[in-house]
């Protein structure tokens, strides 16, 4: 299981993550299933707070789900169908040769302007925004 964590307001929180995620982690080791060719989850968190750095985004977070690695798109286990024929459709992810692993994820990503206390338009400066995410790798 790959990690980023960046979290700047609670170590506890941060600790207490990354020891769920550990458990997570060994678990899934002692089913002898660790290559990168097993089927993986993944975890992203990013904070301005951590780094003491805006970057012009405040808070992002995502969560994704890699499939195994399989020989063609039909072959690929707990896939949805229509992840599987949009593959099938785009010429250059079938071509011979080609092993083909497939992803979904859902995100957040929030951009505040560095002084949060101003109410009017701030010209030099990135506005308020946000974004869900959903995504098909």
């Amino acid at each position: 299981m790959e990690i980023i964590l960046v979290y700047k307001h609670s170590h506890f929180v941060a600790g207490l993550l990354f020891y769920c995620l550990a458990l997570g982690n060994a678990s899934s080791a002692s089913a002898n299933d660790t290559s990168v060719e097993s089927a993986t989850w993944r975890f992203e968190f990013d904070n301005d707070v951590f780094f003491n750095k805006d970057n012009k985004i405040s808070s992002g977070w995502s969560l994704q789900k890699h499939s195994a690695v399989a020989a063609s798109w039909d072959t690929l286990e707990h896939v949805p169908h229509f992840i599987r024929d949009l593959g099938k459709d785009i010429p250059t992810l079938t071509r011979e040769g080609l092993v083909y692993r497939a992803g979904i994820a859902i995100g957040q990503v929030i951009q505040t302007p560095n002084d949060l206390s101003r109410s009017d338009l701030i010209e030099d400066d990135v506005p308020y925004a946000g974004a869900l995410t959903l995504q098909a790798t």
